[in-house]
């Protein structure tokens, strides 16, 4: 249960306001409302890359403590901006700590840095048999969660994957999907983000929409949000604030893997 933007900007102001409108629907979600809760109150965390003069910068962050208490919350942004922020309510049953919130951070073979967070889950039992199957063993599983497990399956096949462009996190993104649906590990809502920062030096930012709960669509629902200078994938609370401040809403509506960076690509699951 948790709440995502990511979002690719040219503009400093709209990505700032982009981060607001997270940590307040963090703060009070009237969506979650409906399920029994009312704030993301275990932590949140963010995976971006800034390129300024020609240059990218990387930034990885992540902490227990609420967004909206949380000084480092307040950021400033400069130059061109790609990549993901999280607000983390934990599943019943998930532990609670820093290492637990999003974004995970994995790598592959070749040396690319994967951030992965997800709004929804996997069924973990089936989701650590499945890891068996990849050669991946775990020495004590009550201490990680199903996001982190799924994870470890996308690292998986990402690793096995050739070449180094957005087609290769599609695809890996695609398996995962398709293998935990295949042995009914799949979550009511699977939506994830996937920020690789690669090794010949590029950012790329897909992200999937995935939601078969009917009931949780409200809730689960991404939002394609368009402002002057900024396009970005987000959850219905924030897509609520976003709206107000001037960005175009639309929902994707279907169970989609979009690419927002080094291009706008979609294809359907």
């Amino acid at each position: 249960m948790c709440r995502l933007v990511a979002f690719v900007s040219r503009e400093e102001v709209e990505a700032e306001v982009m981060m607001r409108s997270l940590r307040d629907a963090s703060r009070l979600d009237r969506f979650a409302e409906k399920l029994g809760f009312l704030s993301h109150d275990d932590g949140w965390g963010y995976a971006f890359a800034s390129k300024i003069d020609g240059k990218w910068g990387l930034y990885f962050y992540k902490t227990i403590v609420p967004m909206w208490n949380d000084p480092h919350s307040s950021l400033s942004f400069r130059g061109f901006t790609v990549g993901f922020v999280h607000a983390r309510k934990a599943s019943k049953g998930m532990p609670k700590n820093t290492f637990s919130a999003h974004p995970y951070i994995y790598t592959g073979e070749d040396g690319s840095l994967v951030f992965l967070g997800q709004n929804g889950g996997i069924k973990k039992g089936l989701g650590i048999e499945i890891l068996k199957d990849v050669g991946l063993s775990l020495n004590d599983s009550s201490k990680i969660t199903d996001t982190y497990i799924f994870g470890l399956i996308f690292a998986s096949y990402f690793s096995k994957k050739s070449g180094t462009g957005y087609l290769r996190v599609v695809d890996a993104l695609k398996d995962t999907i398709r293998v935990l649906e295949k042995r009914g590990g799949e979550g009511r809502c699977m939506n994830t983000a996937v920020f690789v920062y690669s090794s010949n030096d590029e950012p790329i930012l897909v992200v999937s929409r995935y939601v078969v709960d009917l009931e949780r669509l409200e809730y689960c629902e991404l939002f394609l949000a368009e402002g002057k200078g900024s396009v970005g994938l987000v959850s219905s609370t924030v897509a609520d604030i976003l709206e107000k401040e001037g960005f175009n809403m639309e929902s994707l509506g279907k169970n989609t893997i979009v690419v927002l960076y080094p291009e706008i690509y979609s294809v359907k699951l």
